[in-house]
């Protein structure tokens, strides 16, 4: 297994960096020719070949039910969201799953202000979770694996990272929806979407900020990358934009960074798990970043590197919701501090309650 994660760091190559204000990325490309086939979670759904559903009609928060209805394998990236249902939800790490299967996934909820429906099936949201409560959650999976506690993401650090997010981008979601921040920062994204353009053959990006690696991506299909690369993008970018802008760093500099960090992880430790679906999860940690390899068959599918420093979870102890009041302008708080998710039946509740209070504040 390290043998190939060997071969496949020793393939790669790194493009020419593109800068815009203070984000600067370096397109990865491969030598590796991909013997998976595979599709994306974009075209399994926009091709009708796949259905995600709640797995059941009452619903459970930490899972969906993913029905790949393609002769395909399904690859579904880490932090992509989906939209509708009960409530929307992020998967929790990156999976491959069979053709013609049905599988119940781990995710975590990106919506905490509903849980009843608003649709029977979900849609792809096209957002990814922003890049360092991505990474943040890859970290705590990571202790989860370790701990035997499988795909535990720590549902109220999720909801804290999305608060944390609406403060901070001064967004508002009557719901709590982390969607909902990327729609209201929509135009100054576009900006970053429209500097990044994907290259022909593209397969990954590091990604720097102001100067400073904050996470790496690569995809063994070209073709599933170019449906994510979009997405990952906006990941980005969203932190990006509020920190200080038009910084130019030296791309010899970027290059030299990106190079250190995959030589790094050759020296990496490695501990192997057995993920939802097809092949192998490996987590690897080297002395300056932490990675997360899907693996299939002798080839590594996906690999997410992040900076050690990126990931330091910050305590919040704000309530679970927070509304801006339309007639004053001002913030009120709803419900408690957030704690771990509790079952169904009583998050519905506590919902309902929430609701409740909300509308008393507009009477």
């Amino acid at each position: 297994m390290k043998q190939n994660i060997l071969q496949t760091i020793d393939n790669l190559h790194l493009g020419q960096t593109v800068q815009y204000k203070n984000l600067s990325i370096i397109p990865i490309f491969s030598n590796n020719t991909s013997t998976s086939e595979y599709i994306s979670l974009k075209e399994g759904l926009d091709k009708g070949l796949v259905e995600i559903t709640e797995v059941s009609e009452s619903g459970s928060v930490p899972t969906l039910r993913v029905i790949n209805n393609s002769s395909k394998k399904l690859f579904i990236l880490d932090g992509e969201e989906l939209v509708g249902a009960k409530q929307n939800r992020i998967v929790n790490t990156s999976m491959l799953l069979a053709g013609n299967s049905s599988f119940d996934v781990p995710v975590s909820c990106t919506e905490q202000g509903r849980w009843k429906y608003n649709s029977k099936k979900f849609k792809d949201s096209g957002v990814v979770m922003s890049s360092k409560a991505r990474y943040a959650k890859s970290k705590r999976i990571s202790t989860s694996l370790s701990n035997h506690k499988g795909y535990n993401a720590n549902q109220s650090e999720i909801w804290k990272d999305i608060k944390k997010m609406h403060r901070k981008y001064a967004t508002f979601s009557g719901t709590g929806a982390m969607k909902d921040a990327f729609l209201q920062k929509n135009n100054d994204i576009q900006e970053y979407l429209d500097a990044f353009p994907i290259q022909e053959n593209q397969k990954g990006m590091f990604v720097f900020q102001n100067g400073k690696l904050v996470g790496g991506e690569y995809v063994s299909n070209s073709k599933v990358y170019g449906d994510l690369h979009e997405k990952l993008i906006k990941s980005f970018s969203i932190e990006a934009m509020h920190e200080k802008v038009d910084y130019k760093a030296d791309p010899f500099d970027l290059i030299q960074e990106a190079s250190r960090n995959l030589n790094d992880l050759k020296d990496a430790s490695a501990t192997v798990h057995k993920p939802v679906g097809l092949g192998n999860d490996i987590r690897l940690e080297a002395t300056r970043a932490k990675a997360a390899v899907l693996e299939y068959e002798d080839e590594d599918l996906h690999i997410s590197i992040f900076p050690k420093e990126e990931v330091n979870d910050i305590s919040d102890d704000s309530p679970i919701l927070e509304i801006i009041d339309p007639k004053d302008g001002k913030r009120k708080r709803i419900g408690g501090n957030a704690n771990p998710i509790p079952e169904a039946p009583k998050l519905e509740e506590t919902i309902s309650k929430a609701v409740d209070m909300f509308s008393k504040l507009f009477k």
